[in-house]
């Protein structure tokens, strides 16, 4: 085999790109534009082709998730506003056919900051966190919120602002649940579920590939 440009699963073909890195195992990520693949320099492509083919049913909904943020359309907490929608218009002053514009983005980074910053508030008072924590935004490729112990902040991704408020809240609370365990421990699942009980069905939600 001489080249992997695309897989096929239930009849339809996806784009696929192979990156070639110094590391010990594959590792995948699907979107809504094809197949993401990390693979160590020297695994041939029939093992990557038949570890990827192994793995589609799992990936198959993530590849077939609507593009979150295009030209006609915004997911914003969870709701699909289109271009001509009234309601969009209220929340940003720029257009979505506007939305690869450093304009836009920065515009939606401002609104993510001042609502994750305000669930987070929120969630700090309930949990009886004392020192609130620094709120960061940008621009994550694999995870959609990070809880970095050196400087005391959460950085979220913009993307989930996509998502529906119960599933950020669920991002959220799982975060600052590590403010009590650091890693996934029986400690730290017993500090998530019982400040948000139905974490596991909104958690299923992101993987099953629904912004509701």
């Amino acid at each position: 085999m001489k080249s992997l440009t695309e897989i096929t699963y239930r009849g339809k073909s996806y784009p696929i790109k192979i990156k070639r890195k110094m590391m010990r195992r594959i590792t995948m990520r699907p979107t809504h534009l094809g197949l993401l693949v990390n693979a160590p320099l020297g695994v041939p492509l029939s093992y990557i082709k038949n570890t990827v083919e192994r793995h589609l049913p799992k990936l198959y909904p993530l590849l077939e998730k609507e593009a979150p943020l295009t030209k006609e359309h915004l997911y914003f907490l969870g709701r699909k506003l289109h271009n001509d929608d009234s309601y969009l218009k209220t929340i940003f002053k720029a257009p979505l056919n506007d939305f690869l514009n450093p304009r836009f983005t920065e515009e939606f980074r401002a609104k993510a900051l001042t609502y994750l910053t305000a669930r987070v508030r929120h969630y700090e008072t309930i949990m009886g966190i004392k020192k609130p924590y620094n709120v960061k935004i940008r621009v994550m490729k694999a995870r959609l919120g990070a809880n970095m112990l050196a400087d005391h902040s959460l950085t979220f991704a913009l993307a989930l602002m996509h998502y529906s408020l119960p599933i950020i809240d669920a991002v959220v609370v799982h975060e600052l649940a590590h403010d009590f365990a650091f890693n996934h421990s029986a400690r730290f699942y017993e500090v998530l579920l019982k400040y948000y009980p139905n974490y596991k069905t909104e958690h299923a939600k992101i993987k099953s590939g629904s912004y509701q």
